[in-house]
């Protein structure tokens, strides 16, 4: 477990807004005529490094356990988050590269065909928890889970599915860190990273002692305007919390692009 210590209040998740870090952003509603087939045509790229790390504060810890109790119940085997900055502390030459959730499009309300299966369609895309979290002085907070899971492999969408909905953890904090907490967390999980994303830590970081099942996992926050990458799963150091790291894009490449640069390439030899 991540343990921060604290004398001040948990009151908001992180909101790391410096103007030098860009990170996706949802479509505002000037952009509802854009289409699937514009929004799949790109792919948005953040990185992630140690000079834009700032220090871990309780809500990180909060976020990070909470997620662990999550994911040990899709493991076999005893799991434990680790913050990447407490395994990378002596590294500062690396950069992580993640390539950001797509991009939804704003609900249109105007009636549709088959509207009435909407909250079907809805439903089978998300998995809701409602999770006490259990204070040191016996206090509780309940908060809301929620989880974007359309983006996750077949056989761990099922499992992830049919977790019970109701989650409970216990915390070291007390009742004056606990109840600035918001009531509603949403989150992104999709399994489109890559299965050794950590790869140039590896001789500073020590391997997990356990072997993550869901390759390519990685977690979002979703805030008001965008989404903040906070944990991946690596096949060689375990799930990783980066909750409070700070990401600049790395590029934005259409598929035009990827066509051009092929195109480019000498085949001569």
């Amino acid at each position: 477990m991540i343990f921060i210590d604290t004398v001040n209040r948990l009151n908001q998740l992180p909101e790391r807004e410096d103007p030098r870090f860009q990170r996706r952003r949802t479509l505002s509603s000037s952009q509802d005529s854009l289409t699937l087939s514009e929004a799949a045509a790109y792919v948005q790229q953040i990185t992630l490094s140690q000079e834009l790390a700032s220090e871990l504060v309780p809500i990180d810890s909060i976020l990070a356990n909470v997620l662990e109790v999550i994911l040990q119940q899709l493991e076999p085997q005893q799991i434990t988050v680790h913050a990447l900055s407490q395994l990378a502390g002596a590294a500062n030459d690396w950069e992580l590269v993640l390539q950001t959730p797509p991009a939804e499009k704003p609900n249109n309300d105007s009636p549709d065909y088959g509207d009435d299966l909407k909250p079907q369609r809805h439903k089978h895309n998300e998995k809701h928890f409602e999770c006490t979290l259990h204070g040191s002085d016996n206090s509780q907070k309940k908060v809301t889970l929620h989880f974007n899971i359309q983006h996750l492999q077949s056989d761990y969408l099922t499992s992830f599915k049919n977790l019970p909905p109701i989650q409970h953890l216990s915390t070291p904090y007390q009742a004056e860190q606990l109840e600035d907490l918001p009531a509603r967390w949403s989150f992104e999980i999709d399994q489109d990273g890559e299965s050794t994303p950590l790869e140039a830590l590896y001789s500073y970081a020590p391997p997990a002692k356990y072997t993550i099942s869901a390759t390519g996992l990685q977690i979002w926050l979703q805030r008001a305007k965008d989404s903040l990458p906070i944990l991946i799963g690596d096949t060689q150091c375990g799930y990783i919390y980066i909750g409070n790291y700070g990401a600049y894009e790395a590029h934005k490449e259409s598929a035009e692009d990827t066509i051009q640069h092929s195109s480019d390439i000498d085949t001569s030899a």
